[in-house]
């Protein structure tokens, strides 16, 4: 898995544990063990990925909710 996520556009899709990754346009929840897709399915985040996932996370909220505060 680790040469096909470098495949992917890095900004489009986060890693959550060594079998799988999720599209971030598809997140609809999460907490620091778990992801809720938009369809309602929910997936574990492993320990290794929990304070990545959970930074990028907090940091695509904070910056939408800056852009909303700018138009």
């Amino acid at each position: 898995l680790d040469d096909e996520i470098k495949k992917l556009p890095e900004n489009l899709f986060l890693r959550i544990h060594r079998c799988y990754a999720v599209n971030v346009n598809y997140i609809s929840g999460f907490s620091p063990e778990e992801i809720t897709l938009i369809n309602g399915e929910k997936f574990s985040i492993s320990k290794t990925f929990q304070d990545k996932v959970s930074e990028k996370l907090l940091s695509s909220v904070h910056d939408k909710i800056i852009e909303g505060g700018e138009k």
